[in-house]
């Protein structure tokens, strides 16, 4: 009887520290914040979806003048990042990563997003310093093929101003500067699981706002 409990015990431990996932039914999205991260100049993301859909946005993040956006586009993944000077005279910088082939086949891949990162060394007296170039893109891993697609370059995107505010599986503001080629970007249709953010330490489980209640778990 004692092993029973104690099996049904662990059992419970392990169901709890499942990440959370989530299913997103379209015209619907998850807001993480606001204030509680700092996300400008530096981010890595982490997160795992699927999707048999086309076209949706999955994660998304905007400043006063920069932004960026995690999306699909003709079944392609496609990171992209703007990042305009301030007069707008000199032009927009920024950086378009797109992966090699469909992605929309609804099996699990994983995405790491990387913002202007690198690993910094590490001493006695703390951080002093990186011992490796900065990196902007993502990397790719499809968990049923165990194939994996890098796509990162090591410019220096400097002066990225973004709100502390990310939203994932679409966006409730005017999307017009997001929407590549001839058709609009639309909100998410699939799921979403194991969402974190490693500068802050953070991992998204308690949305700020669930749009209209319609984003639910997913079904085992």
């Amino acid at each position: 009887m004692y092993c029973f409990v104690l099996l049904l015990g662990l059992m419970a431990l392990v169901d709890a520290k499942k990440e959370p996932c989530f299913h997103f039914p379209g015209e619907a999205y998850l807001r993480y914040g606001p204030g509680r991260f700092n996300i400008s100049d530096e981010a890595r993301y982490n997160l795992t979806f699927r999707t048999s859909a086309a076209s949706g946005i999955i994660l998304y993040v905007e400043g006063p003048d920069d932004y960026e956006v995690l999306f699909l586009r003709r079944g392609r993944l496609i990171y992209l990042l703007t990042n305009p000077t301030p007069s707008g005279v000199e032009g927009t910088s920024g950086g378009l990563y797109e992966s090699n082939a469909a992605v929309n086949n609804n099996t699990w891949v994983r995405v790491e997003l990387l913002r202007n990162w690198g690993l910094r060394k590490r001493s006695r007296v703390g951080t002093s310093g990186r011992n490796t170039p900065l990196q902007t893109g993502m990397i790719l891993h499809d968990l049923e093929r165990n194939t994996e697609e890098v796509h990162l370059d090591n410019l220096n995107h400097q002066g990225v101003l973004l709100h502390p505010d990310i939203y994932i599986g679409g966006i409730g503001v005017d999307v017009r500067h997001i929407r590549p080629g001839s058709s609009a970007v639309t909100p998410f249709v699939g799921e979403v699981k194991d969402m974190s953010e490693v500068r802050n330490g953070l991992t998204f489980e308690f949305p700020f706002l669930n749009y209209e209640n319609r984003v639910k778990e997913c079904v085992a």
